[in-house]
């Protein structure tokens, strides 16, 4: 991967997580190694984990001179995550972020044209099929208002129209770029096959330890 690239970072950690899952199929937890790599590696890890929540245990290997060129374990350590000062958990946050929801609602404003009401908007989105879970109120509050809090859209108090904004455009646009992201559901309802898919990878590879 290019390590520099937070794209191509993400884009193969999220399929690597799912050529791994831990769901159903394999049963296992996955580990993130924060201590290495690029920023943009580290990122990518972290915002696999967040958006997905394949991963939830995340820790920091100790730098600490005495351990800085031991390749294994210093004999010295007894491993106690978070308790030997040497493997290091990091507390895993969970976020409420629904990347797919509002690239859906974003895109069908964008299709509209023109300012709407929400109660339209929300009547478009379910005769296509998406949405059919929440409530209306959920809806204006789970999705409208945190799109509307990010900038991504405006709203007229007076017309009561809300329509998306050219921040809202711009992140629609990064979306489009972002395959994996938008690839997820798709992976988690078994439509794809990772394993065989990985076997095609041709920056992939897997070492049994």
């Amino acid at each position: 991967m290019d390590i520099d690239d937070f794209q191509d970072c993400f884009d193969k950690i999220v399929r690597a997580a799912y050529r791994f899952s831990p769901f159903g199929r394999q049963g296992k937890e996955i580990w993130c190694n924060l201590t290495g790599g690029t920023n943009a590696i580290g990122f990518g890890l972290l915002t696999m984990a967040r958006l997905t929540g394949m991963s939830t245990k995340h820790y920091l290997i100790s730098q600490r001179r005495e351990y800085q060129r031991e390749i294994r374990v210093p004999a010295s350590v007894r491993i106690r995550p978070g308790k030997d000062e040497y493997f290091n958990i990091v507390p895993f946050l969970k976020t409420y972020v629904d990347t797919v929801g509002f690239y859906d609602i974003l895109l069908e404003m964008e299709s509209v044209g023109q300012a709407v009401k929400t109660g339209d908007l929300f009547d478009r989105l379910r005769s296509k099929g998406q949405f059919l879970e929440p409530a209306f109120d959920e809806f204006k509050r789970h999705y409208m208002l945190k799109l509307y809090s990010l900038g991504y859209t405006s709203y007229d108090k007076d017309t009561k129209l809300t329509e998306i904004s050219e921040s809202g455009r711009s992140f629609i646009s990064e979306l489009k770029d972002m395959e994996a992201v938008l690839e997820i559901e798709d992976i988690v309802r078994g439509k794809r096959d990772m394993i065989a898919e990985s076997e095609k990878w041709p920056w992939f590879t897997v070492e049994r330890v």
